[in-house]
């Protein structure tokens, strides 16, 4: 086996446990039905020299279906 093989294994390792070496607990997803609308009128870019449109008229709902997942549209 290889050294760099042997360093992913120990980077997977240390992405699955935390400081004090127990294992990651995962939120579990509960089903929700949420409807957000967002005007949507204006927005800022940071990046000013790339010519972003900050003038952005239009609707946008989100429909959240669980705690974790959503689906955008707008």
């Amino acid at each position: 086996m290889t050294k760099s093989f042997f360093s992913a294994i120990i980077v997977l390792v240390g992405l699955t446990t935390n400081a004090s070496g127990e294992s990651l607990n995962f939120t579990k997803p509960e089903t929700t039905h949420e409807l957000w609308l967002n005007a949507g009128f204006l927005s800022h870019h940071f990046q000013t020299d790339k010519g972003l449109n900050n003038d952005n008229h239009g609707i946008g709902a989100e429909y959240r279906y669980t705690s974790t997942s959503a689906v955008t549209l707008g």
